[in-house]
């Protein structure tokens, strides 16, 4: 072995000890101190501890911590023990007799050995042992108690890794092996479970009487939603199959199609639920077709853009669907059902027949109770009979002094005579009835009024009461109602009826369930229309009304101010006439001739020309939304005073909401010999 320089680094502890078994290094070490460092090995703490005894020593004065030493003398008795911070052990012993205890050799003959002789000690740390020896090993004792190298060897702490990897092997078998028992196990559902489960499940009623197959189908209990399922994702593959020339998996699977869309047909003729004995052989067919198209691993891109072309083509034709039900609906909302038309002849052919109806009609036309104000004026402009008799009869019905009441009614030239005669023969609690002829009023001319003017346009009539060749524009914004005299005349109140104070307005498409003779003794605080905000909902604002990208609207108006609605409102003619709003309808219809302030309707005029002019009253007056709104609470119904069918589904047409019709129906005078004809003819 080199000799020694005056500093070397060993790998370890046992190094250290194989270092010192040489005999010439003992020899150069014997004279000359050197240091002998021991690296980052395997040196625990317990070696240490066992080798030099540091609880024998303490700390001396003459210590360098950073330098990764300290020099620890040994001046007798127990020390305090070896700071925890340092790295490293260094020893040095005199060159007299240096000797270096075996760890195995009692503790009495370990300090007897190293007494006053001065030791440099550095206590390694828990995760870094290093240390450094300098000294001078040639003693004789030491070489009699010395062992054999092997000896000094600690054995070597046995690793895990095989127990490990071995752990890691079984594991990986175990999910192989529950890999393919659930692939075994999904496989044999997809074709089997979803029959017997549901037939397990499904419980079908034998006896049915006017079965609805719709909710048949919609039923999650049933064989026809089941089989409807497996049709639609069906026709899927069969499209899917066809584009991959899969050509007897289409047939076949068309044949279950067809095969389902028979029974389904069938269960609907005979309004009877689909038959289990017949419905399970298909469901079980379609699905072992389905799984067998499921099976067949078609390219998923291919198969996305072949749905989505399917769904972009069924979204376009059920938009159409959806658009041509608008339209259908419409004219459904616009014709006069068959009854009506047949008691209106019926009445007018009574009104040319019979003068005695004529002369009283011209005796009560110039009656005082017609003007005077201290009774209650009610005004209803429609063309619709047995609606406006609704109207009537359901306010005297609920009236406590009905004979204080005056209805005055404006129709139509076609509909004077038959209205004439059904309130001329027929008596209403004594109430007045007032009927008036529209077309006799010759101060409603073009010169006065802009809705008149617009009626003598070509293109308006042309848009308003032709058909329907334009299907993208929507309906309802092609209503002839949105331009009929009639509709706007409530803009003409005052000049209607010059001499009274204070009018209640109603709609023909109302029902009184309360008495109204009170919103006569409201106090509307100046203001001219007394009506029933609808705002609570975040569409009734007047941004939804009108065009406010317009600087005309968008400079005056608030476009989050609350809307109201027609149909019940309280009029204070004095205000009124005072307020002059009139004028402000005509300006404003003048500037909406080309219509792009607003589309539709009395209500964004209204809005305009009330803006300001409006107080609000409590809900319970008015409550809307019969004619469109299924879900209406019947609390609130049952509180309101009146009741109001606006909406396209009107209580005297087939697609009136059913729950809603009875409260229209009981004000209808069944027993009439008129109305019991035209309902059996």
């Amino acid at each position: 072995m080199a000799r020694l320089s005056r500093e070397k680094i060993v790998p370890s502890y046992r190094g250290w000890k194989k270092e010192m078994q040489n005999e010439r290094n003992r020899r150069i070490l014997r004279n000359k101190g050197h240091f002998i460092r021991v690296g980052a090995g395997r040196l625990r703490s317990r070696n240490l501890q066992s080798a030099i005894r540091p609880s024998d020593w303490r700390i001396g004065e003459n210590q360098s911590a950073s330098a990764g030493r300290m020099r620890i003398e040994r001046i007798g008795g127990l020390a305090d023990g070896c700071e925890s911070g340092t790295r490293g052990l260094v020893v040095r012993l005199r060159p007299k007799e240096p000797q270096i205890h075996h760890p195995s050799a009692k503790l009495a003959d370990w300090r007897k050995s190293i007494r006053n002789r001065p030791l440099v000690i550095t206590h390694p740390s828990k995760m870094r042992r290093i240390g450094s020896v300098r000294s001078v090993l040639a003693d004789r004792k030491r070489r009699k108690m010395r062992r054999r190298a092997a000896d000094y060897r600690r054995p070597v702490r046995r690793r895990y890794s095989c127990w490990i990897w071995g752990l890691l092997v079984i594991i990986a078998v175990a999910g192989f092996l529950l890999f393919v028992v659930h692939h075994y196990h999904r496989h044999e559902d997809r074709v089997e479970q979803p029959i017997l489960d549901k037939d397990a499940r499904y419980e079908q009623v034998t006896t049915h009487e006017h079965l609805n197959f719709t909710e048949e189908i919609q039923s999650a209990n049933s064989y026809a939603r089941q089989l409807a399922e497996q049709m639609t994702l069906a026709k899927a593959y069969v499209i899917i199959a066809k584009e991959h020339n899969n050509l007897r998996l289409a047939w076949e699977l068309s044949e279950k199609i067809r095969s389902c869309q028979f029974l389904l047909s069938k269960a609907a003729m005979a309004e009877e639920p689909v038959n289990q004995d017949e419905a399970k052989p298909i469901i079980k067919g379609l699905s072992s077709l389905i799984f067998k198209a499921q099976d067949a691993h078609y390219d998923i891109a291919t198969t996305l853009m072949t749905l989505k072309s399917h769904i972009q083509a069924l979204e376009e034709r059920a938009s159409a669907a959806t658009v041509q039900s608008e339209v259908f609906g419409q004219l459904a909302a616009e014709a006069l059902p068959k009854n009506l038309h047949c008691l209106n002849v019926k009445l007018m052919a009574d009104w040319l027949k019979k003068k005695s109806l004529q002369d009283l009609a011209d005796e009560k036309r110039n009656s005082p109770r017609l003007v005077d104000n201290n009774l209650y004026h009610f005004c209803i402009f429609s063309d619709n009979l047995l609606a406006v008799s609704v109207v009537i009869n359901s306010t005297v019905c609920n009236a406590d002094h009905p004979k204080q009441l005056i209805f005055h009614v404006v129709t139509n030239g076609v509909n004077y005579g038959a209205m004439q005669a059904w309130f001329l023969s027929n008596d209403f609690k004594g109430s007045t009835i007032e009927v008036q002829n529209i077309e006799e009023f010759n101060w409603l001319n073009a010169s006065y009024s802009p809705i008149s003017k617009l009626l003598l346009e070509t293109d308006l009539r042309a848009y308003y009461f032709e058909g329907y060749e334009d299907m993208k524009m929507e309906p309802k914004l092609r209503n002839p109602k949105h331009v009929s005299l009639l509709n706007h005349l409530r803009f003409y109140i005052p000049e209607v009826y010059p001499q009274l104070e204070k009018v209640v307005f109603l709609d023909d498409d109302v029902v009184v369930q309360k008495e109204l003779t009170h919103l006569f003794s409201l106090d509307l605080h100046g203001n001219v229309n007394g009506a029933v905000e609808t705002c609570l909902e975040a569409f009734h604002r007047y941004y939804k009304y009108l065009n406010f990208s317009d600087p005309i609207i968008s400079s005056k108006f608030d476009p989050q101010a609350c809307a109201w609605a027609f149909g019940m409102n309280v009029f204070d003619l004095i205000a009124w006439r005072k307020a002059n709003v009139t004028a402000r309808y005509h300006y404003w219809q003048q500037r909406n001739a080309d219509r792009t302030l607003w589309k539709l309707g009395t209500l964004p005029p209204g809005l305009l020309a009330f803006y300001g002019l409006t107080e609000p009253l409590d809900r319970r007056w008015h409550v809307l939304g019969l004619g469109y709104d299924p879900n209406i609470d019947n609390r609130l119904i049952e509180s309101a005073a009146v009741i109001h069918f606006n909406g396209n589904m009107k209580p005297w047409l087939k697609l009136a909401i059913s729950k809603y019709k009875p409260l229209w129906e009981r004000y209808v005078n069944q027993s009439h010999p008129y109305l019991q004809d035209c309902v059996t003819s």
